[in-house]
């Protein structure tokens, strides 16, 4: 099952992450991501609570990887305003330390 999820969220970053946008001055929406699989320098994580969110933001400022994709598998759970003001807090609280959220639905 992981294997499958890792396949599908390459290819969602491809279409998503790694596209120039025109909305983002030709820039990719994370400029990173593309080098980032390339050199295995990538990595996925399931996600179920807020808390798991954190504690893979604190494992992966410990670890090799350049871009962590976190993974909500059920995201209708989560109530989409909390989920916003949760990815602001959380760039609030780590992006001093150059690690930065995208919350994408």
């Amino acid at each position: 099952m992981l294997d499958r999820l890792i396949a599908e969220v390459q290819s969602w970053s491809r279409r998503v992450l790694e596209m120039p946008r025109d909305g983002n001055h030709d820039w990719p929406v994370c400029p990173f991501a593309a080098k980032a699989w390339a050199s295995g320098a990538a990595n996925v994580a399931v996600v179920d609570e807020w808390s798991d969110v954190y504690l893979e933001i604190s494992t992966f400022m410990q670890s090799k990887f350049t871009v962590t994709v976190l993974v909500k598998l059920e995201p209708d759970e989560w109530d989409l305003d909390e989920f916003l003001e949760n990815v602001r807090a959380a760039n609030r609280k780590w992006s001093k330390e150059n690690v930065y959220v995208l919350g994408l639905h």
